[in-house]
């Protein structure tokens, strides 16, 4: 038999576990319908066999805007409806991120319950995109659970302008730094994230969320300090007495996962989302 070596094993068994994921996605996955709204676009990706009890989760992606399809169809491959929301950067929607509506998430929940008949919501927010699902969360009760790939404890300034989100019709105060810097992104970012007054200022009320959180962390992230931002909600939950569960974990990687990390995050997210949105 031939030998491999052992970064050729992990790697071909990589290829085997997403290959099997498409393929089985193929089968079990209904062609994506498309729904809109006046500052959202989506791509919900439905199982087959899906019934009244299916729970839908909503998936943000982070600066580079756009949808996130392969996260919403791994969702699918799992028993959910997945859905793939756009909130910028696509066709009809800002070019940057930038005053966005926070009430945009509440749009699409809203067209969904048209069309389907759970009433279990959830949502992944990646990078960027925890911000806006913390803040969907936190204003919307139809959310019960939320998953965070390297998050943020708090909303920052937006691509341009002061503000990146916008709550009632006001803009959501953003932590900022130095936008053109020769330091590092991470440094300019954990600079700012000494100041407790802001920080204060900024940070997100998540006790507010009637869900159980799931915190997934970059142990060498280079763009934030997503690990120190995860522990720094967990104490806040804890001081605010959370009633419902949060976990943190912290995964061998940078802030962009290779795709043996991202297989890991899908399956744990998944596992929460099952453990908290199926009975």
């Amino acid at each position: 038999m031939m030998a491999f070596s052992k970064p050729l094993c992990k790697f071909l068994t990589l290829l085997v576990f997403f290959s099997s994921l498409s393929a089985k996605a193929s089968d079990t996955v209904a062609k994506p319908s498309v729904i809109k709204g006046t500052h959202f676009a989506a791509k919900v990706f439905a199982p087959t066999s899906q019934t009244e009890a299916t729970p839908i989760v909503i998936v943000l992606g982070g600066s580079s805007g756009g949808m996130r399809e392969n996260h919403a169809q791994t969702l699918a491959d799992n028993g959910f409806i997945g859905v793939a929301l756009a909130y910028f950067r696509y066709p009809g929607l800002p070019d940057t991120l930038d005053n966005i509506p926070v009430a945009s998430v509440s749009d699409a929940i809203d067209k969904l319950a048209t069309q389907y008949d759970s009433a279990q919501f959830g949502i992944l927010g990646i990078s960027r995109g925890t911000e806006l699902a913390f803040l969907a969360a936190i204003n919307d009760e139809r959310i019960n659970a939320v998953a965070a790939i390297v998050p943020t404890n708090v909303a920052w300034h937006g691509q341009r302008e002061s503000s990146a989100w916008k709550l009632n019709g006001a803009p959501v105060f953003g932590l900022s730094f130095e936008r053109r810097s020769q330091k590092p992104i991470f440094e300019r970012a954990s600079e700012a994230l000494l100041n407790d007054d802001l920080v204060t200022k900024a940070q997100f009320p998540v006790e507010k969320i009637t869900g159980n959180i799931l915190l997934l962390s970059a142990s060498a992230d280079r763009i934030w300090p997503s690990a120190a931002m995860s522990e720094d909600m967990l104490k806040y939950l804890q001081s605010k007495g959370f009633k419902y569960s949060v976990s943190h974990r912290v995964l061998d990687t940078g802030h962009r996962f290779n795709e043996e990390v991202m297989g890991k995050a899908y399956l744990l997210t998944a596992e929460h989302f099952k453990l908290t949105l199926t009975r």
